[in-house]
């Protein structure tokens, strides 16, 4: 690289490769450097309004979400949105991830509130342009029905839940993994809406490990709600195991 003319594309495009497998590695402050780099070059050479830019900056709003850096994140999340939303219009796909991303970052300073109205901002928009069953605007339903369950609207969340379970469903079939989350989701809520017969439905899902961990959670509190302490001793156990 040191060798390439500094205003060669391929170079940005390399430390960007480089930042995503340092993230994949979980160095992050060596992927926030590289791809700090990857941005500044990028914005050099392609000027601070260039959507590849964007994506990058998307990107970086990770890293920093991930290191928990939230005031970084939402500060790149909304410069990636706004040259999106700029280059291709707000209901265009390439805005919906820094507006997912934004509603993660509301989520993560336990601004629920504000995350219910990015996710339902996200749903609406996402709607419009792909239509209401495509697998993206399902799972846009289904982290509104997450982001409903932490702010307490428990009947809201049940119904976002359903939608987009029902379409991932119908999308991608039964066994596929995120549609066992959904289930996993909705049973939840259930259960925590006072549904306490919800559990049952547990004993038909077949779950790679780790979701089992989840259902054993909900086992737990089932098992709480019923004032059965043998039963919540059993699925603590499980979940330790």
């Amino acid at each position: 690289l040191s060798r390439l003319p500094p205003s060669d594309d391929l170079e940005s495009k390399v430390k960007f490769a480089l930042a995503i497998v340092e993230l994949g590695a979980h160095r992050l402050d060596e992927a926030d450097r590289a791809g700090t780099r990857a941005y500044d070059l990028c914005v050099h050479l392609r000027g601070d309004n260039s959507n590849v830019c964007g994506q990058i900056l998307n990107t970086l709003g990770g890293i920093a979400l991930d290191r928990r850096d939230l005031p970084v994140a939402a500060q790149r999340y909304e410069r990636a949105r706004a040259i999106a939303e700029a280059t291709f219009g707000p209901d265009h796909p390439a805005a919906f991830a820094p507006m997912s991303n934004l509603a993660s970052v509301a989520y993560a300073r336990g601004e629920f509130a504000r995350a219910v109205e990015r996710r339902r901002d996200l749903v609406q928009r996402a709607t419009r342009a792909m239509g209401a069953k495509h697998y993206n605007v399902a799972n846009a339903n289904l982290a509104l029905g997450l982001a409903l369950e932490r702010a307490g609207k428990l009947d809201e969340a049940i119904a976002a839940t359903r939608i987009g379970l029902a379409n991932v469903e119908a999308a991608r079939g039964p066994g596929f993994e995120r549609t066992i989350e959904g289930k996993l989701q909705l049973i939840r809520l259930r259960v925590r809406a006072g549904d306490l017969a919800a559990a049952t439905e547990l004993r038909d899902l077949a779950m790679p490990p780790p979701l089992q961990v989840e259902a054993n959670e909900i086992a737990f509190e089932h098992a709480l709600a019923r004032h059965d302490p043998a039963a919540a001793r059993r699925s603590a156990e499980a979940g330790l195991a």
